[in-house]
């Protein structure tokens, strides 16, 4: 069976499944797992109903403390931002939804989901604005300064300074209207005891403009945009644009849009405009993460330098959720060579990147997971002149499996096998990993995290560990102590390398929305042994 079949086979499983029935799942209650500087950890993911872009009421004792949106959500786990702060958030208070991104615009708190839709808390109110009676700001992130240092004690000359300035920044609704502003960005400067080669000098800045977009987004308007640097969750592998981006909504489930602009550095991400890339998607959406949902988007690009073509490629991706029983997810890529691409690939059409992954949740304290990837890495205008050996596979090809299980008192056990071989392998490359956590271990806001991992291949095999306890002590204060190891051991002479670290990591409110985090930590062991200190101060909008 060829590539091409393979895919063609993967889209019309996908579109069988999304023509299965959905079920409905009544609304829950969430917990807050964990808190860094930034962000927000709930213990409940899409398979529980949470979807990027919904809003909760973090609640304890019956009192409002703070207001969340999710920003990442994975299967099981969700990452928050804070948009409006009372009270410090502790881990084991409760998160309710306040606004699904679901249905926009039908959510009301204190009348439900309209509809055949399961109601939300009735005694649940927003967050009303500070009593001097100010609007609350749409603006909301985090803006830090950040310092970290490496004292190397092998005497190799390895000391390591690195200085950030970060900047996370987000408008919404600005002027009352369907306006968003998105800004993330990094200034960060690299000082070396000694420089290493031409690519890690003894100085250099390292600054990084991830996003900086504008955008009107309103599923109901014929006619939505983005400009800035932007990259769309519709078609992430298509990746980053300095340009714009026009969609059309036909209907609430039928969008189509075309982009162009240039194409950031790739490796450092910083703006040219010697490389330019357009393209054209169109975007199928149905359903929600209430009951079942399924989105397709099908996208072609083209990027060139000047009149060389650089890449052109279709890329499709797939997502499917059946009300907390199935999450499937399929990317894939497949490039269209002509010139010089075509000389070097041999054939007009490349299957470059395939990725499918699978979650199942068979009992509601039971999941098993499948994922099969075959991403690899492809040549362009930049990269071209690199050597072919580098493009043949890469390493991230394969299989792998995973399992969680939900023991009594909330014990949270996990594991994951994983194996890759390409053709040139004369050995089946195995990794492995396992893991125990708990929250509210022994004590209120008390947490432990056990994990162990090994792998083994041609030329190496190896395991790692790590044993985390961490509390929260009153409103303010977080802290980790944490101990881990890694051995491996070279296949060729037998030899044996270990290593061994130790940390304690601290996060805390400082005043208002200021906040300070710190960890430090001591290594040793045969390949390194110093100190490491990181040390953040910051405020949250």
């Amino acid at each position: 069976m060829t590539k091409i079949q393979i895919f063609v086979y993967i889209i019309l499983i996908i579109f069988f499944i999304n023509l299965l029935t959905a079920q409905n799942n009544q609304s829950k209650v969430y917990q807050v797992k964990y808190i860094s500087a930034e962000n927000v950890y709930l213990d409940a993911g899409k398979l529980q109903g949470l979807n990027v872009g919904d809003r909760l009421l973090i609640k304890r004792n019956g009192q409002t403390v703070a207001e969340i949106e999710v920003k990442y959500v994975s299967d099981h786990s969700a990452s928050c931002s804070i948009t409006n702060l009372t009270l410090s958030i502790q881990a084991g208070d409760k998160a309710y939804m306040h606004k699904s991104n679901a249905k926009p615009d039908t959510v009301s708190v204190t009348t439900g989901i309209k509809g055949n839709q399961p109601d939300i808390q009735k005694d649940i109110k927003p967050i009303t604005p500070p009593s001097s009676g100010r609007k609350r700001s749409p603006f909301s992130g985090t803006f830090s300064l950040q310092y970290y240092y490496w004292k190397d004690l092998y005497e190799t000359q390895l000391d390591f300074s690195q200085p950030t300035l970060r900047l996370s920044l987000r408008g919404r609704r600005l002027w009352g209207k369907d306006f968003n502003l998105r800004i993330r960005a990094r200034l960060r400067h690299n000082q070396r005891a000694r420089s290493l080669n031409s690519n890690a000098p003894e100085q250099e800045w390292r600054n990084r403009i991830y996003e900086i977009s504008f955008s009107y987004d309103n599923i109901n308007a014929p006619i939505n945009y983005q400009m800035g640097r932007i990259i769309s969750n519709k078609f992430s592998g298509v990746g980053y644009i300095d340009g714009l981006l026009l969609q059309y909504n036909a209907s609430t489930k039928f969008h189509a849009g075309i982009f162009g602009g240039s194409q950031p550095q790739w490796q450092y991400s910083s703006f040219q405009t010697s490389i330019q890339k357009y393209g054209a998607y169109l975007n199928y959406v149905s359903g929600d993460y209430s009951g079942g949902r399924f989105e397709s988007t099908l996208a072609a690009a083209g990027e060139y330098h000047g009149s060389t073509v650089s890449r052109e490629f279709i890329y499709f991706q797939n997502s499917f959720y059946l009300s907390q029983k199935w999450t499937i997810f399929q990317s894939a890529e497949m490039d269209l060579n002509r010139s010089w691409r075509k000389e070097v690939a041999g054939e007009d059409v490349s299957l470059t990147n395939l990725f499918v992954s699978a979650q199942w949740n068979i009992l509601k304290n039971l999941m098993v997971g499948a994922m099969y990837d075959n991403r690899q890495n492809y040549l362009t205008y930049e990269t071209r002149s690199l050597a072919d050996s580098l493009f043949d596979e890469a390493l991230r090809q394969g299989f792998r499996g995973n399992v969680t299980v939900i023991l009594p008192q909330n014990y949270r056990l996990f594991g994951n096998f994983g194996i890759r071989k390409r053709d040139t392998d004369t050995e089946t490359t195995k990794s492995y990993a396992a893991g125990l956590s708990k929250v509210n271990f022994l004590m209120p806001n008390f947490r432990l995290y056990i994990n162990a991992a090994g792998f083994s291949n041609f030329f190496t095999n190896g395991i790692n560990y790590s044993f985390i306890v961490g509390k929260y002590f009153g409103n303010r204060i977080n802290i980790d102590l944490a101990y881990g190891g890694y051995r491996y051991s070279l296949k060729a002479d037998d030899s044996q390398r270990i290593n061994q670290w130790a940390r304690i990591n601290f996060l805390s409110d400082i005043i208002g929305k200021f906040f300070l985090s710190g960890q430090y930590e001591y290594d040793w062991g045969d390949d390194m042994k110093g100190h490491r200190v990181l040390a953040e101060i910051g405020y949250r909008l």
